[in-house]
């Protein structure tokens, strides 16, 4: 291994057993009012993680003391929900506007949560496609905290709907190639330090530029961690699990097996998919547990027996036997991505991305550097991509139409009742220790 590369390592290393000792601190005291004082020592970690990902190792660092929220007047109110309050504001002494991110009184949730989240963005801190965390602030003589970081602008969301609205078209293939570049390059290094996002959307990324005129003008980061998790502490599957929006959730967290970083790169999937069509590729299905994982199958194909082992859910066995059974019989067997995102829309190279991040066994799907390596990412020139719009897709079909033109219907309706059932007593019994800020909310 080059030396250079040995080093980084060992530093990227370093930072994630920071980080998962911070984060357990911040659980220890989870249940119960923090001091003051331990706020106060738990933000100056924090902020020493902040600087080592920014500055070299070489040069001095004092600890910092918490910010003060007089250092900031709020400008506006950009998201406000019964949990939290998000604010846009400008730095007093810098002119800088910023972003404060503060809990509700009274809304029962700890302020643990919001150093958990800031731990988590320390240690991404300082590439240009993940949102900056500036750090932890406190208005005096109280304990109303707020986490402090960086102003980018509207959500991918917002600029893809305002994009549909302005030019009756969602983003080209050359303009989401440049996207897509950097969602990946972003999401790279947060794995590399061993976080795990766990809820990126299109309401979660946020756009610096529009690209109407120069597309390379558009950034795109990364935000939103009140999801995200480290993968070095201890017990964080079972804390975090069932985290995330349910449309943008790999296939993986839908049934009780653990997963990795790659949970991520199908969210990716997901986006890359929605700009090229101004559509969610899966639209959510509420009641039982397993109709989402029943509506990726349906587009992409159920994995075979000796694939679906991978997943280590036995209690669904008896269930996606059945949906391919019941597939093979309508002769749709077969993943129809293609037929969604025709060549028109996405090149061969463009969909090699696309169909390599919404692969639904994890161990073959593209992690987030093995697809910034494919062809599609080396096109100097992103205007020979083909550009044409996608007009909108077919409406799914309803999961209990589907389910009821197979011979099984009856024998799977049991298993969804009974799989949900196990799966809605998990999720009730970690509530109160997985809460989050309200993450669809943006």
């Amino acid at each position: 291994m080059d030396p250079v590369d040995e080093t980084h390592g060992a530093e990227m290393s370093t930072i994630a057993s920071r980080v998962a000792s911070i984060c357990a601190l911040v659980d220890v005291a989870a249940d119960e009012t923090m001091s003051a004082r331990r706020v106060a020592a738990i933000s100056a970690m924090i902020h020493d993680i902040t600087d080592e990902t920014t500055t070299s190792s070489n040069i001095k660092r004092k600890r910092r003391r918490m910010g003060s929220a007089r250092s900031h007047e709020e400008t506006g109110t950009l998201r406000e929900t019964e949990y939290d309050l998000v604010s846009k504001a400008r730095h007093r002494a810098t002119g800088k506007t910023v972003v404060l991110r503060a809990l509700q009184p009274d809304c029962g949730i700890s302020v643990g949560v919001l150093l958990h989240e800031a731990c988590i963005m320390a240690a991404c801190r300082g590439h240009p496609n993940i949102v900056a965390l500036h750090g932890m602030a406190c208005a005096p003589g109280t304990s109303d905290y707020s986490i402090v970081t960086e102003f980018v602008g509207p959500t991918l969301h917002d600029v893809l709907h305002d994009r549909i609205a302005r030019l009756g078209r969602p983003f080209t293939e050359a303009e989401v190639c440049g996207i897509m570049r950097q969602l990946l390059s972003g999401a790279a290094a947060m794995h590399g330090h061993g976080i795990i996002h766990q809820d990126i959307t299109p309401k979660h990324i946020f756009v610096s530029g529009t690209g109407d005129e120069d597309q390379t003008a558009l950034t795109v980061k990364i935000g939103h961690y009140g999801s995200a998790m480290s993968t070095a502490e201890p017990d964080a599957y079972e804390r975090y699990r069932f985290a995330g929006t349910w449309e943008y959730m790999a296939p993986e967290t839908k049934v009780w097996t653990d997963y990795g970083t790659r949970v991520d790169t199908w969210s990716l999937g997901c986006v890359m998919a929605e700009l090229l069509t101004g559509e969610r590729l899966f639209e959510v299905v509420k009641g039982l547990a397993t109709n989402q994982l029943y509506k990726i199958f349906d587009l992409l194909g159920v994995p075979g027996k000796k694939a679906y082992r991978e997943f280590k859910a036995p209690c669904t066995d008896e269930l996606v036997d059945l949906w391919r059974r019941d597939q093979q019989q309508r002769g749709q067997h077969r993943s129809r991505l293609r037929e969604k995102i025709p060549e028109k829309t996405l090149s061969k190279e463009g969909f090699e991305v696309l169909k390599g991040l919404l692969t639904c066994i994890p161990s073959k799907r593209l992690d987030a550097d093995a697809a910034l390596r494919l062809p599609w990412f080396a096109h100097t020139d992103h205007h020979a991509l083909a550009p044409a719009p996608v007009p909108a897709p077919a409406r799914a079909p309803v999961v209990a139409a589907e389910v009821s033109k197979s011979g099984g219907a009856a024998a799977s309706i049991s298993a969804m009742t009974a799989y949900s059932g196990q799966v809605a007593l998990s999720f009730f019994q970690r509530a109160l220790r997985s809460i989050r800020l309200a993450p669809n909310e943006v």
